[in-house]
């Protein structure tokens, strides 16, 4: 439950102070899907419908099974001068009596203010200045989680904890859903075919370069490397044939030389002798703009924006105006097969932090 009023929604990654007797923030629900063999459960932790995460019994897994963390998310509240300025989800997996590891984060962006739409409007209790963060892209493979931390029959152990950032003078988090780690448990049946040791997906360059070590392999056919712009759907683009059997496991490495423009998300896909197909964790690579963006002057003077835009080989791009509200203002597509220079009108358009993209590139924070 949230202790007191709350003051109207502050500005999406620009927060400002406003004079209150009230300085408090918090998380009053984190949540996140668990996939076993397309099953869906959501959990909880914190208020709302759904299960309660904390020492939950999530199923048994084997080499066949599907089994994945997908699309978590918070709900923020805020009072007085404090505003939260993101989020995310702390994760680990490990076997019960091993070695807890290193936390995992799955970043989370701005969804919406309570009341206008949210991507998760099924969830009741959301109103006033509250918010959604989260990250509906999102797929942690959690079986090839349990294969980097072990991967022989057991119990094994995943721990979470969401965090919110806030800003504003004399402002202070105070969460009604817990900060510290909670956990919940699943069981592998069974011996997985690979265990994986790690796999780390680094740009060099234009390129990315991929790289994986393995520490068992038996009845294996081949890894597949699969890349993704969402996260979501999955297309492959190379083929790794290894030998059958190998005790002490392998290293491996490969580039893609021809990576996405913006987000590139890759993981590996693993085929055993007799068909049956795992999984491994994505990772993320962030290839930054190939088409240039700038505006001069920033911040804009006047009611016109001056917007410089490189060429690229692509030739058409379609140009975004957001607001700091993540609200689209205005779209256009252009012919970036030669460089040129926008003029923008900004009449009727709000003052403040504006955000300029350029497809799916990382946006380019304008202010007016």
């Amino acid at each position: 439950m949230k202790a007191f009023s709350f003051l109207s929604a502050l500005t999406l990654l620009l927060g400002f102070s406003v004079n209150s007797a009230f300085a408090q923030s918090g998380i009053w629900r984190g949540s996140l899907d668990i996939d076993l063999d397309g099953a869906v459960t959501n959990y909880k932790e914190g208020a709302g419908t759904g299960t309660d995460f904390n020492g939950a019994g999530l199923g048994s897994i084997d080499a066949s099974s599907t089994f994945e963390l997908e699309a978590p998310y918070l709900f923020s509240w805020k009072g007085g001068s404090c505003d939260v300025t993101d989020g995310r989800l702390y994760y680990r997996v490990y076997k019960s009596g091993g070695t807890q590891g290193v936390y995992q984060t799955v970043e989370f962006s701005f969804a919406c203010n309570c009341g206008s739409g949210c991507w998760r409007n099924g969830v009741s209790g959301c109103g006033g200045t509250d918010q959604e963060w989260g990250n509906s892209s999102a797929v942690v493979d959690l079986k090839a989680a349990a294969l980097t931390a072990d991967g022989s029959p057991g119990t094994y152990i995943l721990e979470v904890y969401w965090q919110t950032d806030v800003t504003g003078g004399g402002c202070t988090n105070t969460p009604n859903v817990s900060t510290n780690p909670i956990t919940a448990t699943f069981t592998v049946s069974a011996a997985l075919p690979v265990s994986l040791r790690f796999f780390n997906a680094e740009r060099s360059g234009d390129q990315v370069q991929l790289n994986w070590a393995t520490a068992l392999e038996f009845n294996h056919s081949a890894f597949y490397v699969e890349r993704s712009a969402d996260g979501s759907n999955w297309s492959r683009i190379q083929t790794v044939r290894t030998a059958t059997v190998s005790l002490n496991g392998r290293a491996y490495s490969t580039a893609d030389e021809q990576p996405l423009r913006g987000l590139n998300y890759y993981r590996l896909s693993q085929e055993d002798f007799d068909g049956k197909m795992q999984y491994f964790a994505a990772k993320m690579v962030n290839m930054g703009r190939s088409t240039s963006l700038s505006v001069a002057p920033n911040p804009v003077q006047g009611n016109e924006m001056n917007v410089y835009i490189g060429a690229n080989t692509n030739g058409q791009s379609t140009l975004r105006l957001f607001d700091a509200y993540g609200r689209l203002l205005q779209q256009q597509s252009i012919d970036t097969e030669h460089a040129q220079t926008l003029r923008i009108p900004l009449e009727n358009l709000p003052t403040g932090v504006l955000f300029l993209q350029i497809d799916q590139e990382l946006p380019l924070r304008v202010m007016r």
